[in-house]
């Protein structure tokens, strides 16, 4: 995994092109009304004007044919998207989340990793010196520019993620890192300075060299302002899942089970369900569990050709959930049906991170690796 991540600026620059997938009927639906989406939806129309000139992806190539077939195709571009400030994180930057809370949207975290070669450690180097990571947290001020809030030095960061709504009366930031931590920031704004305060940490396990590599809130639908508790799940390297529940400053381990063979790489609750949690691992399963009847897999495949890096569940569709691997590949599934993706693209580049639009849910950005990152249109979905 060290090897695969490549130093990047935060940058509001996208340089891929928007690509479609299909879409089976059983999914279309109209999307309901989100109270002040406006300047997004003006976005949306600009999208779709500039999508009237299109053209088969990767036009030319061995798979073009087949890709057509599957009718991917993208959007001819030059200047949707254009930079606005840039910010050298010097580690490499492998997490970048905006807040969600009303009044802090303009408020987002960057996680960086970096591993330091056995030859530059001296003879007594801890653990905590093999991989370093920082957490910067940015404001997005005037013009677009980048307020850097603060700066902390930690251990390399796997992933990072804020809870959807206000917990126990405060802004949480869960952090996961190479220490084997779960880590709970609260965000603080006192006379209109912000920042990040650690709130509590407890060990994802007891063994050293063990890495925490993802984590996920249950809070996805919530719509309450204040949720009195909050449960997490995290993955690690040893190929365990463990469940966490937060509440009244506490935070418990409520399960742990071991569901890959290898690291495992994401775990993720179903929004919809938050007894339904998914894992991808190493070993390349994609796997469900509902925690109401055990820690077995009710539902496993092995469709994905390498690890299995990503999952995220869409908010405003039920049984719609997306999945990324190391074999380039986008797909999403009906999670009715767990043999096979009901639609799948390649994107020219290992997925390290998937995440829904906010909005409408119906875009998705792919990070990926050294392919650079792409935004997927997942509306105009055919029946396969």
């Amino acid at each position: 995994m060290e090897e695969e991540r490549g130093n990047i600026e935060v940058s509001t620059k996208i340089t891929e092109p928007l690509l479609s997938v299909p879409n089976p009927r059983a999914l279309q639906q109209t999307v309901p009304s989100v109270p002040g989406q406006s300047k997004y939806v003006q976005l949306l129309n600009v999208i779709e004007e500039l999508g009237h000139e299109v053209r088969p992806t990767y036009a030319g190539s061995r798979t073009s044919i087949e890709k057509i077939k599957r009718g991917i195709v993208h959007i001819s571009q030059s200047s949707m998207f254009h930079t606005l400030d840039t910010f050298d994180t010097e580690f490499s930057a492998d997490s970048v989340e905006w807040c969600p809370i009303n009044s802090f949207k303009n408020i987002f975290v960057c996680g960086t990793y970096q591993l330091i070669k056995d030859e530059e450690l001296t003879s007594n180097s801890s653990l905590s010196s093999k991989r370093l990571g920082r957490i910067y947290m940015f404001q997005v001020v005037e013009n677009g520019r980048l307020k850097l809030l603060q700066k902390l030095d930690v251990p390399a960061v796997l992933d990072i993620k804020w809870a959807h709504v206000i917990c126990q009366n405060k802004i949480l930031l869960g952090v996961v890192n190479s220490l084997g931590y779960l880590q709970i920031y609260h965000l603080r704004d006192n006379d209109e300075q912000k920042h990040l305060e650690l709130l509590i940490q407890e060990r994802v396990a007891d063994e050293d060299e063990i890495l925490a590599l993802s984590l996920d809130w249950f809070t996805g639908r919530l719509t309450s302002s204040n949720a009195l508790s909050s449960k997490i799940v995290v993955s690690n390297s040893k190929g365990f899942i463990s469940l966490f529940e937060l509440n009244d400053n506490a935070l418990n381990q409520i399960n742990s089970w071991n569901a890959h063979e290898f690291e495992a790489w994401i775990a993720a609750f179903d929004y919809w369900n938050t007894n339904v949690i998914y894992s991808g691992g190493d070993d390349c399963k994609f796997q469900c569990f509902d925690l109401r009847i055990g820690t077995h897999a009710i539902a496993s495949n092995r469709v994905h050709g390498a690890g299995v890096t990503s999952i995220h569940s869409n908010v405003t569709r039920e049984f719609l959930l997306s999945s990324g691997s190391y074999d380039e590949m986008l797909r999403l599934w009906d999670t009715r049906n767990f043999k096979q993706p009901i639609s799948e693209i390649n994107l020219g580049g290992g997925i390290w991170r998937l995440k829904w639009d906010p909005f409408l849910q119906r875009y998705l950005l792919a990070a990926c690796m050294y392919g650079g990152f792409r935004i997927i249109d997942c509306e105009k979905i055919m029946e396969a």
